[in-house]
């Protein structure tokens, strides 16, 4: 891997936990990632039921997430710029390997939440 792109030859759930560290929950559904064409950033999502956050932030690694802190502050063609009006919201982030991981997890429905997800190379 470049220092200034990431290797995204494969974008699987498999090949995207063993690049990012990662530990996707196996009850997430509506999984989907978009990246540029310079391999620069990946933006992925998906949706978890609330009780599942925790446990999928410290299983990949991350520190316990900040209420009401936005890191991910673009938008992306898998969401828009500003989570709904009064939607939930906290932030976790952190290195692995040859990557920064910066999380969002924002109140999607009663009992679920959608992971906002950037991953870009250190």
């Amino acid at each position: 891997m470049s220092s200034n792109t990431l290797p995204l030859e494969d974008l699987s759930v498999t090949a995207l936990s063993e690049l990012t560290g990662l530990n996707f929950p196996t009850d997430m559904t509506e999984f989907l990632t978009s990246r540029g064409d310079t391999n620069r950033q990946l933006d992925l999502t998906f949706v978890i039921p609330a009780s599942s956050a925790a446990t999928f932030l410290a299983d990949s690694g991350l520190p316990a997430p900040v209420a009401n802190k936005r890191i991910v502050i673009h938008s992306s063609p898998l969401w828009k710029v500003n989570p709904k009006e009064g939607s939930t919201l906290s932030s976790s982030q952190g290195k692995f390997g040859g990557v920064n991981r910066a999380v969002e997890l924002v109140g999607e429905s009663p009992g679920f939440i959608r992971a906002r997800v950037v991953i870009t190379p250190t």
